[in-house]
């Protein structure tokens, strides 16, 4: 599809601090302003016992958080254990300390990661997930199903931040605010809540997946948020090129 310009628009951003930058550039270049509010932090998270990599099989990271985190507590890996990264950007994080993703998918989720021919049977494998603190089941409960023992790892959680009265102002200033998890849906849905906010629960929004969007109308926004085809800023930023399309249609009708 041909580059779409923003033309101005103002787009909230709301990933984790340092995982923002990549998604703000590419709005700036099509001529939008992008709007950094995290709805999520992240916070380092000890765990309390770190099994022995070289009785796993697979080890997985579900995200650039996890990854970060995870390497710092995990030490040098074994050269047999296989690595899973979901998501390109997850990857790149791995490829960036030198290490090879060995299985990953296309699609940027759990249910990608176990569409993956290599994980179909996995009897009396040993897996450990790296992840942040609470999360989706779907993963570790179906690599269960078919024959594997999972551990998780969890160095991380994800806290809501500490808002100021200016931050709710640069919220309501936004034409369109992207969400790209469950917890900073329902983080958004906080701040709606403050004295001043009820704006927010009209505003347009475009998300990740339907399970979000479902959460959004649960919770109480009133336009149906736009989805993008896949996880990931590229399909994002293509799910907002799209709309703006669809905002010009509109308006020359």
């Amino acid at each position: 599809m041909p580059e779409v310009e923003l033309q101005g628009l103002s787009v909230l951003v709301t990933r984790p601090a340092a995982q923002a930058q990549h998604l703000s550039e590419a709005i700036l270049r099509l001529g939008g302003k992008a709007v950094a509010l995290p709805l999520l932090e992240i916070q380092p998270r000890a765990p309390s016992a770190i099994p022995n990599l070289r009785e796993m099989d697979i080890l997985i990271f579900v995200s650039a958080n996890a990854v970060e985190h995870g390497l710092n507590v995990l030490g040098p890996l074994p050269a047999a254990l296989l690595i899973g990264a979901i998501g390109r950007a997850t990857a790149q994080c791995l490829a960036a300390s030198g290490i090879r993703a060995d299985l990953l998918p296309t699609r940027a989720d759990s249910e990608g990661f176990l569409a993956l021919p290599e994980i179909q049977e996995l009897t009396g494998k040993k897996v450990l997930i790296v992840r942040g603190q609470g999360g989706r089941e779907t993963l570790a409960t179906q690599m269960r199903a078919r024959g594997a023992a999972v551990r998780y790892l969890e160095v991380y959680r994800r806290v809501c931040p500490h808002w100021r009265a200016e931050d709710l102002e640069t919220a309501l200033r936004a034409d369109v605010i992207t969400v790209t998890s469950g917890e900073a849906l329902e983080n958004l849905a906080r701040l709606a809540r403050l004295p001043g906010g009820d704006a927010l629960w009209t505003k347009p929004m475009l998300v990740f997946h339907q399970r979000i969007a479902g959460r959004a109308r649960e919770l109480g926004f009133t336009l149906k948020p736009v989805v993008s085809a896949k996880p990931g800023d590229e399909a994002l930023l293509t799910a907002l090129q799209d709309w703006v399309n669809q905002q010009k249609g509109t308006e020359r009708a």
